[in-house]
């Protein structure tokens, strides 16, 4: 059974995605390679630089999807560059929740930027 129906557009591509009972026992991952490419055409939401290296970053996060060997959902990234999305990954530099916050303020960010800059959309 199926909680909530969203529609999203992304560039000129409108995308429906369905969220599943949170006790689910099987899950879609919701993947969208449109979404993930406009996310590289941000600058990093940590640092702000626009070097050419700005990717995607998934959540580490379980709630969002994370698993051995699986990725969050593509509507939990954030843009991140090379160096910030390493430092989070490597976790040698911070905290567990200095990541988990780094990680959540570039979400809140690229999420932000990408409605403010119609990459993405309500229909």
């Amino acid at each position: 059974m199926w909680l909530k129906t969203q529609k999203l557009t992304v560039g000129c591509v409108a995308i429906v995605y369905k969220t599943p009972e949170p006790n689910a026992k099987t899950r879609r991952m919701y993947r969208n390679k449109k979404l993930l490419e406009a996310a590289r055409e941000l600058p990093c939401q940590h640092c702000g630089i626009s070097d050419g290296t700005v990717v995607a970053a998934h959540s580490n996060q379980m709630r969002d999807g994370k698993g051995r060997g699986l990725k969050a959902d593509d509507y939990r990234i954030a843009s991140l560059c090379f160096r910030c999305h390493s430092d989070l990954d490597q976790g040698a530099k911070m905290s567990r929740q200095e990541r988990l916050e780094m990680w959540e303020e570039a979400h809140r960010k690229t999420i932000g930027l990408m409605f403010e800059r119609e990459l993405i959309g309500l229909l």
